[in-house]
């Protein structure tokens, strides 16, 4: 009588063991071979996810960026978009630095004014830095996407 439970052990095991080699198999023969878009993997191993191919303002996303950096890519989003952006400095940091404001709104639809509005914070904390480049991308996503 003790080998029934080791007999029923032994064959949970191996049938879990066949399921999971069964699942890897069929789940690999899913996938498709992809092939790299580009010859240089910098082009996309980081795509802008939704952005249009179109890209009027190059950014690597896939960086940290310092105050000067994050100030360049709202400076060429403005000069790019100008009918779209607005960047303004809201003030000055506790070490003099600008406290840049970017606003995205098609001016010429409506009053800018009266259109509902979302406000999005980034460094608000020193140390978390990643938020600085969502809210940028953001604004060039929202550049970018505009018409579409």
């Amino acid at each position: 009588m003790k080998q029934g439970p080791k007999i029923r052990t032994y064959i949970t095991v191996l049938v879990s063991l066949y399921l999971i080699l069964a699942l890897a198999v069929t789940t690999g023969a899913k996938i498709p071979k992809r092939k790299p878009k580009a010859s240089n993997p910098a082009d996309h191993s980081f795509p802008a996810l939704g952005a249009s191919d179109e890209r009027k303002v190059e950014v690597a996303w896939n960086r940290f960026y310092d105050h000067a950096g994050l100030g360049g890519i709202l400076a060429r989003l403005h000069r790019t978009f100008p009918e779209l952006t607005r960047l303004y400095s809201i003030g000055k940091s506790s070490q003099g630095r600008d406290i840049w404001c970017i606003e995205v709104t098609a001016r010429n639809v409506g009053d800018p004014d009266r259109k509902p509005g979302m406000y999005i914070d980034g460094n608000i904390h020193g140390n978390e830095v990643q938020t600085a480049e969502t809210v940028a991308y953001t604004a060039w996503y929202l550049c970018h996407q505009y018409g579409n």
